[in-house]
C-alpha cells in the first residue's frame, strides 16, 4: 500500500463547520417512528433533576415482554422445554436481536439526517433531530436495565442463596 494514500487529505479529515447542519431538513423514514413514540411518551423525571427516564423505561418493559413472550411462544409453540436454560438463552436473544435490528436502523437515519460533527453541540440540530437521539440513547439505556434485570437478576436468582 503506497504511503500516499496514508499522508492524503481525504474529506473524513475536515470536520464539518456549524453552517454544515442543515435545520431545515426534514426526519428520514426511519427516524420518525422514534420521534414520534418519544414526543408522544409522557415525561417521568427523576426528583430533583430534568432528566426524564419515561422511554427508558418503556424500552425496558417492551424488551423485557419480547424476551418473555418469545419464551411463552417457544414453549407452547415450538415445543421448547420450558424451564431449560437454552430456552431462556434463546427467547433472550429475541430481545437482543430486536433491540439490535431497530437502533441500527434508527441510527443510520439519524447519522444520515445532518452532517456528522463528533464535537457540535446537540442544541445545533433541529428539534425532530434531538428528539430522535434522544429517543435511540434512552432506548440502548432502557437495554441496559432490560439486560441487567433479566439477564443477570431474575434468569440467575438463586433462592435462599
Amino acid at each position: 500500500v503506497p504511503l500516499a494514500f496514508f499522508n492524503s487529505k481525504r474529506e473524513a479529515d475536515t470536520l464539518p463547520t456549524h453552517d454544515a447542519i442543515d435545520p431545515s431538513a426534514t426526519p428520514p423514514l426511519l427516524l420518525r417512528p422514534w420521534i414520534n413514540l418519544y414526543q408522544k411518551m409522557p415525561k417521568l423525571l427523576i426528583p430533583g433533576t430534568k432528566l426524564d427516564v419515561a422511554f427508558t423505561l418503556a424500552s425496558a418493559l417492551v424488551l423485557t415482554c419480547i424476551d418473555y413472550g418469545s419464551a411463552v411462544f417457544l414453549t407452547t409453540v415450538g415445543g421448547w422445554p420450558s424451564k431449560s436454560k437454552h430456552t431462556r438463552a434463546v427467547a433472550g436473544s429475541f430481545a437482543t436481536i430486536f433491540h439490535s435490528t431497530v437502533l441500527v436502523l434508527g441510527l443510520g437515519a439519524a447519522l444520515s439526517a445532518q452532517k456528522y460533527d463528533p464535537s457540535g453541540r446537540l442544541d445545533d440540530h433541529p428539534a425532530w433531530w434531538k428528539d430522535g437521539a434522544h429517543a435511540l440513547i434512552q432506548f440502548c439505556t432502557g437495554y441496559m436495565i432490560y439486560d441487567a434485570a433479566v439477564q443477570f437478576i431474575a434468569d440467575r436468582w438463586q433462592k435462599g442463596v
